[in-house]
């Protein structure tokens, strides 16, 4: 059985788990159908509350909720859509 698809995550949901810090300096770009590319933060948190520190310039922050190294995108969304098409 599989998990219920979720809604993707929102630049503002995005935003939400950049470092307070960070929050009004970082930049935030959702890309359709892949994650979201959060330019300047320090730390982003993950579902659990627990914040991750960002040790690049731009990260990768996943919004399809399928990725094993959330918070960060790890292409499982372009397997997912994949899938998804083939039927």
């Amino acid at each position: 059985m599989t998990a219920p698809a979720r809604e993707p995550l929102t630049e503002d949901e995005v935003r939400s788990l950049v470092d307070r810090g960070s929050q009004d300096r970082c930049a935030i770009e959702v890309i359709e159908g892949g994650p979201a590319l959060v330019r300047g933060a320090a730390a982003v948190a993950d579902g659990d509350g627990v914040e991750h520190p960002a040790c690049r310039p731009v990260v990768g922050v996943c919004t399809c909720h399928l990725s094993q190294r959330a918070p960060w995108c790890d292409g499982t969304h372009k397997v997912a859509a994949a899938r998804l098409r083939s039927g």
